[in-house]
């Protein structure tokens, strides 16, 4: 299992005693702040994207790390209905309980889903707009 964390934050010193403590050293890699581009290249690359942020202003990353193929753990959902690849959960054991069971009883492929797509996005702003656009959207 190899793990990246990109970015920093304010836990960062704890999780990376914890590591120690742990000797995940060769496990799990501190990424620190790194380029977005670089960030769609680690979810190419990665199975599973977990987000266990309690706020999400913007779920974008959520909509990327589907787009990338991966199978998504997060706190946060993206609508009121399920979406594929997409888990949401609330706390720690169910979160390892989830994804040691994805790991486990799964082959893990690639998927990419797309979320929503920009005509779809389009007609569904300019309907609030134009109400008689509202019965063109699908």
């Amino acid at each position: 299992l190899k793990v990246g964390i990109a970015g920093i934050g304010e836990l960062e010193a704890q999780l990376k005693k914890k590591v120690q403590s742990l000797q995940l050293e060769n496990n799990i890699q501190f990424l620190g702040l790194i380029q977005h581009d670089a960030v769609l290249k680690l979810m190419n690359d990665s199975k599973i994207f977990l987000h266990t942020s309690q706020y999400e202003g913007n779920s974008t990353v959520l909509m990327e790390a589907l787009y990338c193929g991966c199978y998504v753990f997060s706190t946060q959902g993206l609508a009121y209905r399920a979406v594929e690849n997409l888990t949401i959960l609330e706390n720690k054991p169910d979160f390892v309980a989830a994804i040691k069971q994805k790991l486990v009883t799964e082959n893990l492929q690639h998927k990419p889903i797309l979320f929503n797509a920009m005509p779809i996005t389009a007609k569904i702003i300019m309907s609030l707009y134009l109400p008689q656009v509202e019965e063109n959207v699908t």
